[in-house]
């Protein structure tokens, strides 16, 4: 909606305003809700013995994505960059 609206189709300058502000209020709605709900689903299906070494066992390959996305930065466009990093996420 808000591209439609920076676009120019979005039916008015008025009506634009609140189709951007109300687009962004659900947004952020859906996004505060995934970490409450993310916890619970984690505290129910991982066992607390082995919820640490899980966790960094999922965060290490995310890392390693992100390092090698900041050094490619220096060797190529940021346009390939953004590319390869959202093909590998």
């Amino acid at each position: 909606i808000p591209a439609l609206c920076r676009g120019g189709g979005g039916g008015g300058e008025g009506n634009c305003f609140w189709n951007v502000v109300v687009s962004f209020l659900i947004m952020e709605f859906c996004v505060g809700l995934f970490m409450p709900v993310a916890g619970t689903l984690r505290s129910k299906y991982v066992p607390d013995a082995l919820q640490g070494a899980i966790l960094n066992i999922f965060r290490l390959p995310l890392n390693v994505v992100v390092v090698a996305g900041t050094f490619a930065t220096d060797h190529l466009e940021p346009y390939i960059v953004f590319g390869l990093i959202s093909t590998l996420l």
